[in-house]
């Protein structure tokens, strides 16, 4: 069972890789794009490319958060009932893993309905949406990915929410 929660690990990392380079590729498009301006050949492709990277960079990111203790956590029952803290651990594991569940079901539904109805974007960019729309889905998957591992492993997500570390 260790084996296979190590290799749920390993998917959610592969996922959150794809999420630190789209995100830090970002940057490119509206590089070119603020030039393009400047020289009068605005693009009609950089706000949607833009906004679908940010959007799947959010989603995939969801699971790094979750095992480095920057997911959203509700910790006053911590203090208040101390012996009771790996019990509140597995809970809130437990429905993060249900959440995720359910974002990847509803989303892959999304990306089958946008695929199977050949729905693109309103731009003139006119991307067929389930390809932006498989972020949803994705990030699901690895946010229930690592919380079922950290649930098989018995790991906590780490006790600081400082982002510096």
């Amino acid at each position: 069972m260790r084996h296979f929660a190590r290799w749920l690990e390993r998917a959610a990392s592969l996922l959150t890789v794809v999420s630190i380079a789209a995100i830090a590729l970002l940057a490119f498009p509206l590089f070119y794009d603020a030039i393009a301006r400047k020289f009068g050949a605005p693009t009609i492709w950089v706000f949607d490319v833009s906004q679908y990277a940010l959007i799947a960079g959010a989603f995939l990111a969801n699971a790094y958060a979750l095992a480095r203790g920057n997911h959203f956590r509700v910790q006053i029952l911590f203090g208040v009932f101390p012996r009771l803290r790996r019990a509140l651990d597995d809970i809130a594991l437990a429905s993060v893993l249900a959440f995720g569940i359910v974002i990847a079901y509803g989303g892959g539904l999304l990306v089958h309905y946008s695929f199977a109805n050949d729905i693109h974007s309103a731009s003139l960019f006119d991307v067929a949406l389930y390809i932006p729309q498989a972020a949803v889905p994705l990030g699901g998957f690895a946010l229930a990915a690592q919380a079922l591992a950290m649930l098989i492993l018995r790991a906590t997500p780490a006790e600081s929410s400082d982002f510096g570390e």
